[in-house]
């Protein structure tokens, strides 16, 4: 059985299979039952996977924007250094489909950000994935923001990568 991730809780995801591209995700996601519409192929096709990938676990960790101490919200930049400083780091572009595809059980009516380096699509407006439960099932939706200064809300909720785990299981190059 795979885990049910509770507020404040982390969950494993395993970098395991043959995802090493956006195409090969956007079809993995599709067969797994995963809701995407073509934009949000678009943006997953323009991320940037690691071959050397395979086998590894990152320990991942959901943090609120109010949890950050950023209780009028915050930028995206914001909350990126705050978690820094609790020693979490962005999730690599690999996790976006392993996360959605492991993460079967979330709880209908729960949504969560990716923590990552925002995608940019052909018109400049950034994206980052957001995934979620709803009527019509599993989801994941790349969430387009145009400014720096965009304020997220305070409940937000962010999976981050646990920085020790970051560092010994997933080094970068």
């Amino acid at each position: 059985m795979r885990p049910h991730l509770t507020e404040n809780e982390g969950m494993t995801v395993h970098l395991k299979g043959n995802l090493r591209n956006g195409s090969d995700s956007c079809h993995a996601l599709k067969s797994g039952g995963c809701h995407l519409n073509a934009d949000d192929e678009k943006i997953l096709t323009k991320a940037r996977f690691r071959a050397d990938h395979g086998g590894k676990k990152l320990c991942l960790v959901v943090l609120s924007v109010a949890e950050l101490d950023l209780d009028q919200g915050g930028t995206l930049q914001e909350i990126y250094d705050r978690a820094k400083e609790r020693c979490c780091s962005l999730c690599p572009h690999d996790v976006i489909p392993y996360l959605r595809l492991q993460h079967r059980n979330q709880p209908k009516g729960q949504s969560r950000k990716i923590a990552m380096e925002p995608i940019k699509d052909e018109e400049d407006t950034q994206h980052i994935f957001h995934m979620g439960h709803d009527d019509e099932g599993l989801w994941l939706e790349a969430y387009p923001f145009r400014e720096s200064s965009d304020l997220w809300r305070p409940q937000e909720k962010f999976f981050f990568v646990k920085e020790k785990e970051q560092a010994t299981a997933y080094a970068t190059a």
